[in-house]
């Protein structure tokens, strides 16, 4: 997680893929430039990718910290 300029408004680079694991996302947007994410709510998986957002608007219980990498390169990290 890396601060900005910007009050609340941190940025996150993964260059691995990650372990589904149970965490809480707050309220927020998750924007992918590279690669894709998912992440599971009560079985339903939602993907988001450069192209797909997700948008999260109350405190929810979800499979997967700060999204579960799908797909990365050294090259295009995820």
């Amino acid at each position: 997680m890396h601060d900005t300029a910007i009050a609340r408004l941190p940025l996150l680079r993964a260059s691995a893929t990650t372990q589904a694991l149970p965490s809480v996302y707050e309220p927020g947007l998750c924007v992918v430039v590279q690669g894709r994410k998912q992440a599971m709510l009560a079985g339903e998986v939602f993907r988001y990718d450069p192209l797909n957002c997700l948008v999260i608007s109350v405190t929810l219980p979800i499979v997967a910290p700060g999204g579960h990498t799908l797909s990365r390169s050294l090259t295009r990290p995820a």
